[in-house]
């Protein structure tokens, strides 16, 4: 048996999904954390996705240096520097 046959139909675990990061963002707000809302910015073509996953979905190597890039450019606007002495 595959995998696969173990989970909910693809659309059953969108709206999962979808309904998880909406409860995730609304904490964000509520605790006034900030939030990075990530799989809109995930590639939208199915084939150009699957080369950042290890099994369909969890991110593999690939998948987690696209995030970790995607967190780099949304949090570095958080960043205070200090200024630097000419």
């Amino acid at each position: 048996m595959k995998f696969g046959n173990f989970l909910p139909p693809q659309k059953e675990l969108q709206t999962i999904f979808n309904e998880y990061n909406n409860i995730l963002e609304e904490l964000a707000q509520n605790f006034k954390f900030f939030y990075v809302d990530l799989p809109p910015q995930w590639p939208g073509d199915v084939e150009a996705r699957w080369k950042f996953y290890a099994d369909g979905i969890h991110p593999n190597d690939a998948g987690y240096d696209l995030m970790a890039e995607m967190l780099y450019d949304a949090l570095g606007s958080t960043v205070v520097r200090p200024k630097q002495k000419n």
